[in-house]
């Protein structure tokens, strides 16, 4: 469209009494509409000009030759009001809309990017009614930042890994369904469906399948042929009905980059924990420490080797911030947030007699001590200010509560700041 503040400069530049760049900072919209569209003051003219400013708008609203899409300049005490032809505006705005159709109203590039990760929804179960709340928000966020001049990452990230394979490979077997190729490449999500239900009926009344089903996601994990097999036909069962309903839905993903993708980027992670000394190892179990923060320890890795949620997820934070994205296709191996069966942050108190500088860089728990007491964790104690919890359990027992004092401002703004800040980042670093 037609940019009308510097067609105005321009014409007020021909006439030889404005510089074309200072008639481009004066020009301005009038509050009163009846006063025109657009508007500029002559009074910085009347020393040069040596006349009073109304007689110099009023001799260049004669002389002025008015750009296109403007219908009529008027001179009123010293300044000069431009009129819009409004069927010049009309006509160029939808000429503009026909021509650039849904890409009109789109700012031009900022040279900026975003990563926006949505949907992701776990394999081997149908997308459910809850996923579409982060799929269509993910999805209008992704169009908004597109059209605001954002170079836009969407990243489907799957859940393809967890324990939650064990359990459908151990169903699968139990059952004794067939294994060759054609059977394996018509299943459907509704079948895989019906195998995790079986699972989670069964194991009420025999506890050790979780057991069978934890071993064998570690030996899928370890690269067993056989399991990697039924493996892949359930994800690719999954990913056909996934795509058929993005498709209906108008939604679409520039990568699948799901947990799988960063099976062989995991031990470059231990290693980094390892060699900046965060990595506690109890019982064969390793964690970090975030006693810091006043939170839980993280559980990296489980005593029989096999990952977690955080290993994957340091995993995808360190690839995404050094610019890779993975692939794009959901069909090619590593298409996070398959359901397992621990907890992301390990609840329980964590003891603080912990030898900070061994010898193989690695920190241990004190003898006989656990970080791990899945019971009920202790409740938490604002350090800082011991007294605070006393006078709230006083006001809770008396049954009165002042506005504002059943929490100190230090304690709420610690625990907002513990929580995880879902803001798009520049350059896709998380």
């Amino acid at each position: 469209m037609n940019s009308f503040n510097a067609e105005i400069a321009k014409a007020l530049a021909a006439t030889g009494a404005f510089d074309e760049e200072a008639a481009l900072k004066l020009i301005s919209v009038p509050p009163d509409t009846s006063h025109g569209n657009y508007t500029i003051p002559c009074f910085s003219l009347a020393k040069t000009l040596r006349k009073a400013p109304k007689l110099i708008a009023e001799d260049l609203a004669a002389k002025v030759q008015l750009p296109a899409g403007l219908s009529k300049v008027e001179a009123v005490n010293g300044y000069l009001n431009f009129f819009i032809d409004r069927g010049f505006l009309a006509k160029s705005t939808l000429d503009e809309i026909a021509a650039k159709g849904l890409e009109y109203g789109h700012a031009a590039s900022n040279g900026k990017v975003v990563c926006i990760d949505y949907s992701s929804p776990n394999i081997g179960k149908e997308l459910a009614f809850h996923h579409l709340r982060s799929t269509m928000i993910g999805n209008s966020l992704a169009r908004i930042y597109k059209a605001a001049g954002y170079k836009v990452e969407r990243i489907n990230h799957l859940g393809d890994w967890g324990t939650a394979f064990g359990k459908l490979i151990v169903m699968y077997l139990r059952e004794k369904l067939p294994t060759d190729e054609a059977t394996l490449n018509a299943l459907t999500v509704k079948e895989l469906n019906i195998l995790y239900a079986s699972f989670s009926k069964a194991s009420k009344e025999e506890p050790g399948l979780e057991d069978e089903a934890r071993a064998a996601f570690t030996k899928l994990e370890q690269g067993d042929e056989f399991y990697r097999k039924l493996w892949t036909a359930f994800r690719a069962a999954t990913l056909k009905e996934l795509m058929r309903i993005y498709d209906m839905m108008g939604v679409g993903f520039d990568h699948y980059t799901g947990e799988s993708f960063f099976e062989d980027k995991i031990p470059a992670v231990l290693d980094e924990l390892r060699e900046k000394n965060l990595l506690v190892n109890s019982q064969e179990r390793d964690v970090v420490m975030l006693d810091e923060f006043d939170l839980n320890p993280c559980l990296i890795r489980k005593s029989d080797g096999s990952t977690l949620y955080a290993t994957r997820d340091l995993a995808a934070a360190i690839y995404r911030k050094s610019g890779g994205l993975g692939t794009s296709s959901p069909l090619q191996a590593g298409v996070p947030r398959a359901q397992e069966d621990g907890p992301r942050m390990v609840q329980g108190h964590v003891p603080h007699s912990v030898r900070r500088d061994p010898p193989d860089g690695r920190r241990q728990v004190g003898k006989g001590q656990d970080p791990y007491r899945y019971g009920k964790p202790p409740p938490r104690r604002n350090r800082s200010r011991p007294e605070e919890d006393s006078r709230i359990h006083r006001r809770k027992e008396s049954g009165t509560r002042k506005q504002g004092t059943h929490c100190s401002p230090d304690r709420y703004q610690r625990s907002y700041l513990q929580r995880p800040q879902e803001q798009p980042l520049e350059g896709c670093p998380l």
